[in-house]
């Protein structure tokens, strides 16, 4: 069997040619920054990347060559407060003088929420921190003791625990409710299943890469989102682990797919997102089968503006 090359679909081949711009500037959390925004239809997290097709109006920029950088807001994601993220842009094509657009490729960097919206799709954004807090147990050992916690054997690391545990108020368990050990090994499973390698080893990397490719509805999600601090989003990550989860048609609730038959066609996951011709933004998850005659086609097969190349 031929061995599809996972790493096409991140490429984006289809947008054209494009070419490289500078521009890969971090924001402080905590404080407040005016930037030009724009409306998404669904929540994107940090470290993915949103190709895009856009009217350079949108951006308050005449030539985004310089690594623009802007605002994605999610207007369904809380009554109280609008949240986004912050999107860098860093690859970008030819600016269409006729139409005005122009296509980009940005990679999603922070978390924000909207603190007064302006005129002329401008925004003041507050950049909202990640928060990693250290492991219970562990944070409870002495310093005379903290030399032996660092270890690359997971078994010796599971009996200093063990021992730790006998020497603190509360009981293991207790500890363990408030650690990431349990939600790591359902996700080490999980990923054996789908054969995926290529995951981020970062805390908070991570917690946003599982939260994109794991089986976890929209409410959950959009809890994840709001989280600060590292563990609270492994937390409901942990949670949503342990259900049975299949896919079902937004509109006739009938279900499609299992999530049992998800598989990685791109490097960056299950989940990716595409750009169509138009320039709407669509998030695909692959599967390999859908249930029989859940589905059907309305058009002729194509190749034109293929997002997995070689396929139609």
């Amino acid at each position: 069997a031929e061995i599809y090359n996972t790493e096409l679909p991140t490429e984006h081949a289809y947008l054209g040619k494009l070419e490289r711009v500078e521009g890969v500037d971090y924001l402080e959390p905590g404080k407040i920054y005016r930037l030009p925004v724009c409306s998404h239809n669904s929540i994107v997290f940090p470290g993915e990347v949103v190709p895009m097709i856009i009217n350079v109006a949108t951006l308050n920029c005449n030539d985004p060559s310089d690594g623009v950088k802007f605002g994605l807001v999610f207007r369904n994601v809380n009554v109280e407060y609008i949240y986004g993220v912050t999107c860098q842009v860093f690859e970008r094509g030819e600016l269409n003088a006729s139409s005005g657009s122009i296509v980009l490729k940005t990679i999603a960097q922070q978390r924000f929420r909207t603190v007064r919206h302006l005129t002329g799709r401008r925004a003041d954004v507050l950049i909202l921190p990640e928060i990693t807090l250290p492991d219970p147990l562990i944070s409870a050992c002495s310093n005379l003791m903290m030399r032996h916690a660092v270890s690359n054997s997971a078994e010796y690391a599971k009996r200093f625990k063990s021992f730790l545990s006998r020497t603190v108020p509360w009981t293991k368990f207790v500890y363990d409710l408030y650690g990431t050990d349990e939600v790591l090994t359902k996700v080490n499973r999980y990923l054996a299943f789908l054969k995926i390698e290529n995951v981020p080893s970062d805390p908070v990397k991570l917690s946003f890469w599982l939260a994109r490719n794991l089986p976890i509805d929209e409410k959950e999600r959009k809890k994840i989102y709001k989280a600060d601090a590292v563990i609270s989003r492994m937390m409901i990550i942990n949670k949503s682990l342990d259900h049975m989860c299949y896919f079902i048609c937004k509109r006739c609730s009938n279900e499609i797919g299992s999530y049992n038959d998800v598989f990685a066609m791109s490097k960056q996951g299950v989940q990716t997102s595409f750009c169509n011709p138009s320039g709407f933004v669509h998030d695909t998850l692959t599967i390999y089968k859908t249930r029989e005659n859940s589905t059907f086609t309305t058009e002729r097969p194509s190749t034109e503006f293929s997002w997995f190349p070689g396929y139609s």
